[in-house]
């Protein structure tokens, strides 16, 4: 993580589903006079950072009804994914390309990229995201920044697997 930021000069985290949210486990922030405070242990609704839509597209079916038999999700701006149906759709298409992205859907002025983190029985114990404001056009945060990140997911999984990437 500490690497991904200091490529890519943007920070970066990790985090886990707990129930109807994502926890911040690890952030390595980036070093600049304004930015997102968010610290480990920050919750956020788990719906609508890019770590929220891995973590919720590589639930086992049941339990992603489950979390959409809850209360109604919250739209965090006006861009947040908060319908059921919309939301899903997303979700599919985070499975079939394998990482997700968020363009201001937890804060106007921040975007970010996720991918999964893969423990040893093959299944997705977290995820890992890069986040950075606006002035990164959307195009160049998939573009850099994604490659990054994936390379990071990919040696992370590694580790945590024990078996090779």
């Amino acid at each position: 993580m500490e690497s991904v930021t200091s490529q890519l000069g943007e920070s970066c985290s990790l985090s886990v589903l707990d129930g109807r949210d994502t926890v911040y486990i690890a952030r390595v922030p980036a070093k600049r006079i304004m930015s997102i405070n968010l610290v480990v242990g920050s919750r956020l609704p788990a719906h609508a950072t890019s770590m929220d839509k891995v973590l919720l597209a590589h639930l086992p079916p049941a339990e992603l009804d489950a979390f959409f038999a809850g209360p109604p999700l919250p739209a965090l701006t006006r861009r947040t994914i908060s319908d059921e149906s919309a939301l899903r759709k997303a979700l599919t298409q985070v499975r079939e390309r394998g990482w997700a992205l968020s363009d201001g859907e937890v804060k106007i002025g921040i975007r970010s990229v996720a991918a999964p983190l893969w423990n040893r029985d093959g299944q997705v114990s977290s995820a890992i995201n890069v986040s950075a404001h606006t002035r990164v056009p959307k195009a160049e945060l998939v573009r850099h920044h994604l490659p990054v990140l994936l390379d990071a997911a990919r040696k992370i999984s590694k580790f945590l697997s024990g078996r090779p990437g």
